[in-house]
């Protein structure tokens, strides 16, 4: 009886190698870059909502008779990203729009959870802003005068870094306040990345936020960029540590990595042997210490590191030697399983 169930628990010990050691991966992914609309800047557009425009729809606000119509349009990150600027497609049009020079407001709101909808007004906005910039403030270039409409591409930087968490959706609204007439307006077009823009008026009596299509009878985009400074990637850090150990003993090592950004990094472990490991986020070149127990054999420890925003850095590779000894077939897995070890102290 003993023996059956001592070849029935060699038996667990051939299925628990087949099946192998659960182990610790990470997924992180880069934003894409998109080529910037023409200003002479050394940064990069991390959103991309296409310059191209058709018309404008009115953004204002006129306090004097509460007059107001606003607008927002959503865009997401699949990493933490950073951003410092806004350039949008804006104007006038009307009576005397060659002498508006209205203030213009920005602000960030968070989705409602639906992905249709901001979760809040643009003047009282949930997550960043309002931010406003004089007329003399805003980068402006005079795209077109059609007699009835005046075009500009603005640009402004924002206060300080706005900082947008990952895989969360956010809207943008943006607006001018003056004196109705004339009218300020966005540029819109109809190649519309994520949602449609979405509007909400008290004045004209449609809710926030209301779909474009029941206003205006169509759905669109708006054009605007949102540009930030490259994220680049850490260097591939330096692993540190002794070229051999002993089996089923704690082996100790060091790695540390510099990012060109100062962000914080985190370091992905392939110990070579079916496992892995990530560890907590540090700051950029402090040496962190891990650990690994081995059975004997070779192994290739493999590590990157990825900063907080998600950019990875190349592998880096250590050789480590552990010299087997008898008991080296059992150790391994006595130590990770020690209800196996008490079953095989039981049989024995």
């Amino acid at each position: 009886m003993k023996k059956g169930l001592f070849r029935y628990g060699l038996v667990l010990v051939i299925v628990i190698l087949f099946i192998g050691v659960n182990t610790i991966t990470i997924s992180t992914s880069k934003v894409d870059n998109n080529l910037f609309f023409g200003l002479e800047v050394t940064q990069s557009a991390i959103w991309d909502n296409n310059m191209e425009y058709i018309d404008m729809v009115a953004v204002q606000w006129d306090e004097s008779i509460n007059f107001d119509f606003f607008l927002a349009d959503d865009f997401l990150f699949e990493n933490d990203q950073e951003i410092n600027d806004v350039h949008w497609i804006g104007g006038y049009w009307s009576l005397n729009y060659s002498n508006a020079c209205y203030d213009w407001y920005i602000s960030f709101m968070k989705d409602d959870g639906s992905g249709c909808s901001p979760d809040s007004h643009p003047q009282t906005p949930s997550f960043a802003g309002p931010f406003c910039y004089s007329w003399e403030e805003i980068c402006k270039e005079l795209i077109e005068d059609t007699g009835n409409h005046i075009y500009y591409t603005m640009s402004v930087d924002l206060p300080e870094a706005v900082i947008f968490t990952g895989s969360d959706k956010f809207w943008i609204s943006i607006w001018a306040e003056g004196v109705y007439p004339p009218h300020s307006g966005w540029g819109y077009h109809y190649d519309y990345m994520l949602n449609p823009a979405v509007l909400g008026s008290e004045y004209y009596n449609f809710s926030f936020w209301t779909p474009g299509d029941e206003v205006l009878g169509f759905n669109f985009d708006m054009c605007f960029q949102l540009t930030g400074w490259p994220n680049l990637p850490p260097s591939a850090p330096i692993i540190d540590g002794p070229s051999s150990g002993k089996q089923g003993r704690l082996v100790c090592f060091t790695v540390h990595s510099s990012d060109p950004d100062e962000d914080n990094v985190m370091y992905f472990i392939d110990w070579g042997d079916r496992t892995s490991d990530v560890t907590d986020f540090y700051p950029q070149c402090e040496p962190v210490e891990v650990c690994h127990k081995y059975i004997g054999g070779n192994y290739t420890i493999r590590a990157k590191a990825i900063d907080f925003f998600g950019a990875e850095s190349d592998w880096s590779e250590f050789e480590v030697s552990i010299p087997r000894t008898r008991a080296s077939s059992y150790l391994w897995f006595l130590e990770r399983f020690p209800l196996l070890e008490r079953l095989l102290n039981f049989l024995l």
